[in-house]
């Protein structure tokens, strides 16, 4: 007895392009008068029939073409923008962007070794004597700065002598009526000048090592007291 052989065969579904071309023969219907009539040119509708659908800017104008030439052709569009999404592989895209997979995100490790601290102390030491060359050249090339911060200009006072506070550059030499005065590491100087009844004008000037001089002038009125 012979056993019974039974032979599946495998339904292909057509392609899109193959439903809208057969549609279209089967209505006798040439691609100039399905052009006059969705307005799609030519190139458009050659190129769905063909099933190619990259001649299109984005996927959303392909399902419109898609629509409205299945539309005029008298096929459901459902089915085939489902296709068209299934083939394409717009459905899989959405999915990615609406619920992206998520990632560990690990900090990045800074490892610190021998070279790398002393590169950055090298760094400070570099950074330190281009600072120190620029306050001595900023200071020999310019006048020094003379900062006067007590007596006032034009103050009386009953005491004959006053002490003069003050800063200057502290490379600068310090002079105060003509007689050279110390000042300290900071650039800071306090001289105490002896007043003689009535005006006195004091000269005090700062000259750094190029020659270059800032003077300022005060006045002080000394009167005793009882005069």
């Amino acid at each position: 007895m012979e056993a019974f052989k039974i032979t599946k065969k495998e339904i292909k579904k057509d392609s899109i392009g193959q439903q809208l071309k057969k549609a279209r023969t089967a209505k006798n219907i040439s691609y100039e008068a399905a052009e006059e009539a969705t307005k799609i040119k030519l190139k458009y509708l050659k190129a769905m029939e063909e099933d190619n659908f990259n001649v299109f800017s984005s996927p959303v104008y392909a399902q419109g073409f898609l629509k409205s030439y299945a539309q005029y052709l008298g096929l459901p569009y459902e089915p085939l923008i489902a296709q068209y999404k299934s083939e394409t592989g717009i459905a899989q895209a959405i999915n990615k962007k609406l619920f992206p997979s998520k990632k560990e995100v690990r900090p990045s490790k800074i490892y610190i070794t021998p070279t790398t601290i002393f590169i950055i102390l090298l760094a400070i030491v570099v950074i330190g004597v281009l600072a120190y060359i620029g306050y001595q050249v900023s200071g020999f090339a310019g006048a020094p700065y003379l900062v006067i911060e007590s007596p006032n200009y034009g103050a009386t006072v009953s005491q004959d002598s006053i002490t003069v506070v003050g800063k200057t550059f502290r490379g600068a030499s310090l002079y105060i009526n003509g007689q050279l005065l110390p000042i300290d590491s900071e650039g800071r100087f306090r001289q105490e000048v002896k007043l003689k009844e009535g005006e006195n004008n004091i000269l005090i000037s700062a000259v750094n090592r190029a020659g270059r001089k800032t003077e300022k002038e005060l006045v002080i009125i000394y009167k005793p007291e009882g005069r």
